[in-house]
């Protein structure tokens, strides 16, 4: 089911050019989409579990001026089209549910914004 996503938002990045989002995934994520304005950290992908349960963690940094409501905004939009659902937001962070998965983006620093990304299993 989780490709069946993937392949989803494939199509509807290549159909959304004017948008200022990009068609690439997240590093060590199966189908968390990259905001165009953002860039995966060097220090690179944190995993660590099997298959029924784990742990993946990575810092993206913001490449042009960027706050965290717009990064809120576009992953509240693209998330649900992937079957996400909201679970709980405040000013720093938000998380979503979806199947066994629990999705948490945290903002760590606001100038120059930089946020974390965390996937870790409900179980």
């Amino acid at each position: 089911m989780k490709k069946i996503y993937a392949l989803f938002l494939c199509f509807f990045f290549i159909f959304q050019a004017n948008t200022g989002f990009c068609a690439q995934f997240i590093e060590g994520f199966e189908d968390i989409p990259l905001l165009s304005r953002l860039k995966q950290s060097p220090e690179g992908t944190l995993t660590f579990g099997n298959e029924e349960a784990g742990y993946t963690e990575t810092t993206l940094v913001a490449k042009k001026a960027l706050t965290f409501e717009k990064v809120k905004l576009f992953y509240t939009e693209a998330l649900a089209q992937m079957g996400w659902a909201r679970l709980s937001s405040n000013n720093t962070t938000f998380s979503f549910l979806r199947e066994n998965d629990i999705l948490e983006i945290s903002q760590t620093q606001k100038h120059p914004l930089k946020i974390t990304i965390s996937l870790k299993s409900k179980n």
